[in-house]
């Protein structure tokens, strides 16, 4: 009804345009999954940190610096996946579908939260600052290997499936889901909060941060 040509006041080829965007919508949210997940490098991923050992060398290496590794990571793993795989993928005509790579990627999600259950429990199993940090790396590799496959194909699809003059609004609603992401993973870390109190040893004793803790239970949820 809001054709022109139905005596509505916008252009055919606008409605259309539209509902073509619409359509994507559903490709968009799958992002909500794997992004959950990324968002626990700045939350749970750093506090686990806190409770490992983290001498490298004489150096203790501050927690929040084992995010470097998700982009070492991907600096690495975009080398041989679009460099060698994808390329190899396209010469043979078998290159996986978008919905197929987004499922990839929740995937390794999903296995990096895993990665990060079997840490917890290996710091829940052992004494506080005993564990080394870098038994964290698996997770954040994980997690980079999951942005190329899922990160990198949401903005393919912004870009090559929606029409030429809404690139920009598919662009958008696509970061858009982004933001849903970030503000479930918020919801979800509050609703889980009595079972990760904070890990401050300057405030708290170390029996009330460590044994009451139960971040194995959040990995689990999330996974």
């Amino acid at each position: 009804k809001c054709k022109k040509s139905k005596g509505g006041r916008f252009e055919d080829q606008f409605i259309e345009d539209a509902k073509s965007i619409f359509r994507l919508i559903p490709l968009f949210a799958l992002v909500i999954p794997f992004m959950i997940a990324y968002a626990q490098m700045t939350t749970a991923f750093l506090t686990q940190a806190e409770k490992m050992n983290r001498d490298t060398f004489g150096w203790q290496i501050p927690a929040s610096m084992m995010q470097n590794v998700d982009s070492i990571s991907i600096i690495i793993n975009s080398l041989w996946i679009d460099g060698i795989l994808y390329k190899f993928l396209r010469k043979h005509n078998k290159m996986p579908s978008a919905l197929l790579r987004m499922c990839i990627g929740s995937m390794l999600g999903c296995f990096a939260l895993l990665c990060a259950l079997g840490v917890e429990y290996s710091i829940m199993d052992r004494p506080l600052y005993t564990v080394s940090v870098w038994w964290q790396v698996p997770q954040f590799f994980l997690i980079a290997t999951g942005e190329i496959f899922l990160i990198s194909t949401s903005y393919e699809i912004a870009f090559t499936y929606s029409p030429s003059q809404l690139k920009a609004v598919s662009s958008a609603l696509n970061l858009l889901f982004f933001s849903f992401a970030n503000l479930l993973a918020g919801v979800v870390f509050q609703i889980c909060a009595p079972w990760m109190p904070d890990f401050d040893p300057d405030d708290y004793p170390e029996s009330v941060m460590y044994t009451g803790s139960h971040y194995d239970y959040y990995f689990m949820l999330l996974a």
